[in-house]
């Protein structure tokens, strides 16, 4: 008598509808994972692709920044002067205030070799310290210089 009920869930369409769903769903997620794996390995390897032609060491040797300035209640008043052989294109201002927090302004301002260059930047509250990194752009691509950033620190009230 148990032979036969153990045969009959087994045989009952319910019974394998339940294990059948299971199989599909097990099924779809395999399938899915695959493709997910495909798809972010060649999203990395595009985003990877991007990164090293957005740094390119030899332009960077010919780059070279200093800053001075002032800060007033809003704003920061900033000399930015190039002393490299190329233009700088952008310069990446990082804002730190008293209590370290971050704040990052994109400024464009295409200062040729060798020339001088005001720039305002606005803000909030009092910062503390000033990271700036040129930025080239060519035709092709856009060339970050992280290290020739130049740093402004104690900044005084203007």
């Amino acid at each position: 008598m148990k032979k036969e009920g153990i045969n009959m869930v087994l045989y009952n369409k319910r019974g394998i509808a339940i294990w059948m769903s299971w199989v599909l769903l097990i099924a779809f997620m395999v399938a899915l994972s695959a493709f997910m794996n495909q798809w972010i390995t060649g999203y990395s390897r595009s985003t990877a692709e991007d990164i090293e032609t957005t740094y390119d060491e030899e332009s960077c040797t010919r780059v070279a920044l200093d800053i001075s300035g002032c800060q007033e209640s809003e704003k920061l008043n900033i000399e930015v002067e190039n002393n490299g052989d190329l233009s700088i294109d952008k310069i990446i201002f990082r804002l730190y205030d008293l209590y370290s927090e971050v704040e990052s302004k994109e400024k464009e301002v295409d200062i040729k070799a060798g020339k001088t260059k005001y720039v305002e930047v606005l803000k909030q509250g009092t910062i503390h310290m000033v990271e700036s990194i040129p930025v080239l752009v060519s035709d092709d691509a856009v060339t970050v210089c992280r290290n020739k950033m130049h740093v402004l620190e104690d900044i005084e009230t203007c």
